[in-house]
């Protein structure tokens, strides 16, 4: 593997202990996917349709005639308490999905380091881990890295690929997602392929010949499906461009 002309320049990736931002070498680096978040928006239409599975999720579980009074009128923080406890409300659910997520990725990190998990830890595995372990089992990719920072002192930018490994004679930079499928057959978002395009091109700067990338989206049922999508890093240059035009606005 060809390692970068000026090693110490990519040696560390430091992160600022006063701001909790990444730095390297002085130079202040933002997170990738801060700047996809401020730039690739939901749309609106997305959210309100999220907003209304939601709202039906939660009238699946709660009868709101429990919360009305004699006049009829409804208790509406005794009906949003009780959501809440169900964790219903759209600030449990994400808190919930981005606990799933976390859990995901530690099952693949250690599945990256050899883990090889015995019956009775298979059994006690929930969907997600099971999908990456079907992932792991049928790729059997030759890992080279696993978590490993990558930032670019040209885009100013910085994140964590979560694997790099070789396949079929190829490097592969992967990342693992665990949102539902947006279609059979291109299951991931195009800010995922975005993201994972940026870390290729930050990894390249760094010294890693990255081939190709591809996004692993993890389902609860246990199953995966894979895009290999290929989106041209200067679809994240220009990104990265307009957020420094309006970074200032974006605050």
């Amino acid at each position: 593997m060809r390692l970068a002309a000026d090693e110490d320049t990519y040696a560390l990736r430091i992160i600022d202990r006063t701001t909790g931002a990444p730095t390297a070498h002085g130079v202040d680096l933002i997170s990738v996917t801060t700047v996809l978040d401020r730039i690739l928006a939901v749309p609106f239409s997305a959210a309100a349709n999220y907003g209304f599975r939601l709202a039906l999720d939660g009238l699946r579980e709660v009868s709101l005639d429990a919360y009305r009074d004699d006049d009829g009128a409804l208790d509406v923080e005794a009906a949003r308490a009780r959501l809440k406890a169900l964790r219903l409300t759209p600030n449990e659910v994400r808190d919930d999905a981005a606990s799933r997520g976390t859990a995901a990725h530690e099952v693949c990190e250690r599945l990256a380091a050899g883990w090889v998990p015995r019956p009775c830890e298979r059994k006690e595995m929930d969907g997600y881990a099971l999908a990456a372990l079907s992932w792991f089992d049928t790729v059997r990719p030759d890992v080279l890295y696993a978590e490993h920072p990558v930032y670019s002192l040209v885009w100013r930018v910085a994140g964590t690929a979560d694997i790099i490994y070789r396949e079929d004679g190829r490097t592969i930079l992967g990342d693992f997602k665990t949102h539902k499928p947006v279609r059979p057959s291109a299951p991931a978002y195009v800010k995922d392929l975005v993201q994972v395009s940026a870390y290729a091109a930050c990894a390249r700067e760094m010294g890693i010949d990255v081939d190709e990338t591809r996004v692993i989206v993890l389902g609860e049922t246990g199953r995966y499906a894979v895009d290999e999508r290929q989106v041209p890093p200067d679809a994240f240059g220009a990104i990265v461009s307009v957020y420094r035009l309006l970074e200032g606005w974006l605050a």
